[in-house]
């Protein structure tokens, strides 16, 4: 679904961003991309938007070169990817309802959509008693909570997450980590940046390492995970920003917490069902 074939940016300064990156992405995968600030994460959110270009080498979605798409279609590319902010990103005048809805009148979805998938949406990330709040009035959990739902109501095959539990506290983190991992388990594919450890430890999931630029280790999700832990950490502890001491006794009893309630796993069906049935 998503590769990165030997993928450089050098800006105009001669700082190096990204150096001969090579990676995919399979559909469905969950894949997290870790490092210090300034390794490189954001960089490869950027070139899988387009937003920017890569000095060498290529970056493909669904087996199409991203930088050779024409500017009038680099929506559609855009659509297909769910996109998560560390800073939210909401408009300060619009309530959480609206904000989720925005997303949808900017890809000209009918009304009546709007009105149905909407609340369903607000409803999964746990909302639904806040949809008529504004963005002040919502804690910093619950702002990234709208985000996702932003994110994920036009149904993406991607769900890209960029730092986005960089300003939270320990629970909220947990709260939006089970719900990246629920929209994977539901079949999305998502691609997480963080120097979270203790989120990285919690998902067992795919882990890209990077540093200054380059991609220095890729560990898949294999089914001995706690040899592949200790094999990981190894590389990736030096990398990554362990939460305070008292957060992350806290947090690690958190992120053993059970996932969603199948009430909230309904509701993404529900939500599916009416997709098939709109496609017919």
């Amino acid at each position: 679904m998503i590769y990165y074939d030997r993928v450089s940016k050098i800006y105009a300064d001669n700082s190096v961003a990204l150096d001969d990156v090579s990676f995919s992405i399979e559909p469905g995968e969950f894949a997290s991309i870790v490092g210090h600030s300034g390794a490189g994460k954001t960089t490869l959110i950027k070139m899988l938007l387009a937003e920017e270009r890569p000095t060498s080498g290529a970056v493909f979605f669904e087996s199409t070169n991203v930088h050779e798409i024409p500017m009038s279609r680099i929506n559609t590319l855009r659509r297909k990817i769910g996109t998560v902010f560390q800073d939210f990103k909401l408009l300060p005048n619009k309530t959480a309802y609206e904000n989720v809805a925005f997303a949808m009148e900017v890809a000209d979805r009918p009304d009546d959509e709007i009105h149905s998938d909407v609340p369903h949406v607000l409803e999964l990330v746990d909302l639904a008693d806040k949809m008529n709040n504004f963005p002040d009035e919502l804690s910093g959990g619950e702002q990234q909570r709208v985000a996702i739902a932003r994110a994920i109501v036009n149904q993406p095959d991607v769900v890209v997450a960029d730092e986005p539990t960089g300003n939270l506290d320990p629970v909220s983190t947990f709260e939006i980590v089970q719900i990246l991992k629920k929209i994977n388990d539901l079949g999305t594919t998502v691609v997480l940046t963080t120097h979270n450890k203790g989120v990285i430890d919690s998902l067992k999931k795919r882990v890209i390492t990077m540093d200054r630029g380059k991609a220095i280790c890729d560990f898949a999700d294999l089914s001995d995970h706690d040899a592949l832990l200790r094999q990981q950490r190894r590389v990736t502890d030096k990398h990554l920003v362990a939460i305070e001491p008292a957060a992350n006794s806290f947090a690690g009893n958190v992120f053993d917490v059970a996932g969603f309630r199948d009430r909230e796993v309904a509701v993404i069906r529900r939500a599916n069902r009416r997709r098939r049935q709109r496609m017919r």
